[in-house]
């Protein structure tokens, strides 16, 4: 082709132009360069009721299981809702009630949500009662309570102060960004808290307020990613929660 270079790519733009090319969520400016799609401007002045709507309180949790159903938290409302992937239907979570008193399968500011790779769970973090719940997906049974000092706030090992986001590595191990103790937690698949992991990533002095966490595995062993609000950054641990650097993954 002639718009083909020896290094084998392709010249989209000629001249300003974008002959034969077909663009999705793009524009073409005045100067022939393409961007992203501008958000749509209102025309009208912001309603009231949304001008004056207060911040969400911290982020929500989504998650969707092998069967296509989608859970979801709403922080605001105490709620919990489930999607099914069968009709789209939207129904709250069975057996659960927005509350703080402490009780079983109350939620109080719902937030993260996972479903770890050995077990068909729901794990919730249960917020503003300060503890993981634990739902079985297929009953909807409460099974696991994880907090030793819910539904109040604590700082030793295996408490919480305002769980937000959960993640798992291939073990079953999990990870949970502890939010009012600026820490994050592991604990193995039983629910015991490994308490090294925190105190690790405590000394390396590097993470200041974490606010999410991903993992990948690479070459067997597991990487924890954890963003920090403040500064902003995103830092890499081990397994163990000591810092690394970042390396490529390497696909075969």
């Amino acid at each position: 082709m002639a718009n083909e270079s020896p290094n084998n790519y392709l010249f989209l733009n000629r001249e300003g132009r974008w002959p034969n090319f077909h663009r999705f969520g793009l524009e073409i400016v005045h100067d022939g360069t393409l961007q992203l799609s501008s958000v749509p401007r209102l025309s009208t002045p912001l309603p009231e009721a949304v001008r004056t709507a207060p911040n969400p309180d911290g982020p929500s949790g989504i998650v969707i299981d092998r069967n296509g159903n989608l859970y979801f938290t709403q922080p605001d409302s105490n709620t919990l809702n489930v999607m099914q992937g069968c009709d789209s239907s939207l129904a709250p979570f069975p057996c659960i009630r927005g509350g703080n008193s402490g009780a079983p399968g109350e939620l109080n500011t719902p937030r993260g949500l996972l479903i770890p790779p050995n077990r068909s769970v729901l794990f919730v973090a249960d917020s503003g009662n300060h503890r993981i719940q634990i739902f079985d997906l297929n009953t909807y049974q409460l099974l696991e309570i994880w907090g030793a000092s819910a539904p109040w706030a604590g700082s030793q090992p295996g408490s919480f102060d305002t769980p937000w986001t959960m993640a798992a590595d291939e073990a079953g191990n999990i990870y949970v960004v502890d939010y009012g103790n600026q820490r994050v937690q592991k604990f193995n698949f039983l629910g015991d808290v490994i308490a090294s992991f925190a105190q690790n990533v405590a000394a390396s002095g590097k993470l200041h307020q974490p606010v999410d966490i991903a993992i990948r595995t690479v070459r067997g062993k597991a990487e924890v990613f954890i963003a920090d609000g403040s500064p902003a950054q995103i830092l890499v641990f081990d397994d163990t929660g000591n810092p690394c650097s970042i390396r490529p993954a390497v696909r075969r």
